[in-house]
């Protein structure tokens, strides 16, 4: 028999072909390794971080419900690997109900990892500023909830490969992290983990796993901002929410709008008084009949009047779906009748008064999707300055600031990401930068140094409040503190006294919508 000779190179490579590869759609990696969470002090291995995390039984069990719950292995590293692992996520009415894989994590900043969500597998580069850089994702996937599923992600060279009960989902190619440790997290959820197996050579960690920040607080080390306390000072109200603060002869008023929901017929306008900021009472409690009261604002009218504005969803909205209205008080306690303000359906937001005059910008809630800016000098008649002063992706929510040189700028909210606008007197002309970020509930203010800093809803890696420095001259907004907040949340009032900043929110991170009241620390400019 005549035998076949083969170059060594060749034979290498075909011996390497069947070390890696025994069945379409899984590598070989050897050794394999299970992770018994059952041993003692097995918990020593795992580093927990963000929600609360633990193993209990044979299970790890990460409830990333009010904020992503992780947990890191912290013993070895791999290069070449493969994490396999079954996960169950209980059961909820709302929420994305996901659970994550984690591969070649450097550090709580940097890592490959896979969102197993709902009905999504979603591949994920985790990078410092950059929490969700997606590679690649399949979505319509049969994943429900309450059920036990296998997964596996396979990260061999530049290769990442991704599993759902034993199905190879799909591939992508990303060079960019050689190495590091493996770990899961939960997210909207609480997330069970067992039968943990890593394959692949491992090494020893070759330096203590460094936790991120915890999600709530600074975003940076330098922040600008030192969170001193955070209270709920209201939760009467079946859903309290959309508020505004203000000082008014030597006095703290918070307005916001009580109801039985996000969106309910019932709304009325709320407006708690303190002389300390840390005893509230009632000062005005507004009803109509006919509409359900929404997005109180607070404003110090020319004539040195407490103004309260907001708007009115209409029972019957035939013709009128929206009216925007205002009230007055001279002592905060007293307040006029109603006084409807700005065109009908087109939903006049705040008001900011400069230099004796009213700055509002209205948003259309019928017909075209575009704002409106007014001025006023009384507060009660508004006439129009600027027609159709954006008409990009449905501008509506906004926030007006003017500067000593009475330069004009507005924080603005539409259906893409942020816009901020400048204009010079007569505020006719406006230009407008692209801030780069979807946000809600904006609210801007300038600080006596000169510094802008805005509170805003962000919506990634889950709904939350945050406060954030914008940069006007390159239209740049750099988020620098969370809030503790979720769900339901934002809309804030902002107002700097005597060295510290007073932020009212509302937020449905803690069993119901309510009314939280923070207040930071300034810190020097560095």
């Amino acid at each position: 028999m005549r035998r076949l000779a083969f170059p060594k190179k060749a034979a290498s490579l075909l011996i390497l072909s069947f070390g890696l590869r025994t069945c379409v759609g899984e590598v070989v990696l050897e050794p394999s390794q299970t992770i018994d969470l059952t041993l003692p002090d097995k918990a020593s291995e795992w580093i927990f971080y963000g929600g609360p995390g633990e193993i209990k039984a044979d299970e790890l069990v990460l409830d990333g419900r009010q904020e992503p719950a992780y947990a890191v292995y912290n013993k070895s590293e791999w290069a070449d690997v493969r994490l396999e692992a079954k996960f169950l996520v209980e059961p909820e009415d709302r929420g994305v109900l996901a659970c994550g894989f984690m591969v070649r994590a450097k550090d709580g900043m940097t890592y490959y990892y896979v969102h197993y969500d709902r009905a999504q597998a979603i591949l994920v580069r985790h990078e410092l500023g950059k929490p969700w850089t997606e590679i690649k994702r399949m979505s319509n996937l049969d994943k429900p909830a309450g059920k036990w599923h296998e997964a596996a992600v396979e990260s061999v060279g530049s290769t990442i490969r991704i599993f759902l009960n034993n199905k190879l989902l799909y591939e992508a190619e990303h060079p960019m992290l050689k190495s590091g440790h493996i770990g899961f997290y939960a997210s909207q959820g609480r997330a069970r983990i067992k039968d943990i197996v890593v394959k692949g050579k491992a090494i020893p960690a070759s330096k203590a796993f460094e936790k991120p920040l915890p999600f709530f607080g600074p975003v940076e080390r330098d922040s600008g901002l030192e969170l001193v306390t955070v209270e709920r000072i209201w939760d009467q109200a079946r859903h309290n929410a959309f508020t505004d603060l203000i000082r008014f002869k030597g006095k703290w008023y918070c307005a916001f709008r009580e109801g039985d929901g996000h969106v309910s017929k019932n709304g009325a306008l709320k407006v708690l008084v303190s002389d300390d900021g840390e005893s509230w009472k009632t000062a005005a409690h507004l009803i109509s009949a006919t509409a359900d009261l929404r997005d109180a604002k607070l404003s110090i009218t020319a004539e040195g009047e407490l103004m309260l504005s907001g708007a009115g969803a209409l029972h019957n909205p035939e013709p009128v779906r929206h009216q925007s209205m205002a009230w007055f008080s001279k002592d905060g306690t007293d307040w006029s009748e109603a006084v409807n303000i700005g065109d009908p359906n087109m939903w006049l937001w705040s008001v900011t008064w400069h230099r004796g005059t009213a700055y509002g910008i209205g948003y259309a809630t019928l017909g075209p999707k575009t704002n409106r800016l007014y001025k006023s000098t009384t507060g009660r008649q508004f006439d129009t300055l600027v027609k159709t002063l954006h008409d990009q992706k449905y501008p509506n929510e906004t926030s007006l600031v003017f500067s000593d040189d009475d330069t004009g700028y507005c924080l603005l909210r539409r259906g893409g990401t942020g816009m901020l606008g400048v204009s010079k007197p007569p505020y006719t002309d406006w230009e407008w930068k692209d801030l780069g970020v979807p946000i809600g509930g904006p609210k801007m203010i300038r600080m006596e140094d000169g510094r802008f800093l805005c509170t805003v809803r962000l919506y990634s890696p889950k709904p939350h409040t945050a406060l954030a420095w914008i940069d006007p001259v390159n239209g740049k907004m750099k988020v620098v503190h969370r809030l503790p907040s979720g769900g339901d949340t934002s809309y804030a009032g902002m107002v700097v006294h005597d060295g510290l900043l007073w932020v009212s929110y509302y937020s449905s991170h803690q069993e119901k919508t309510s009314i939280y009241m923070a207040k930071l620390k300034i810190l020097p400019v560095k």
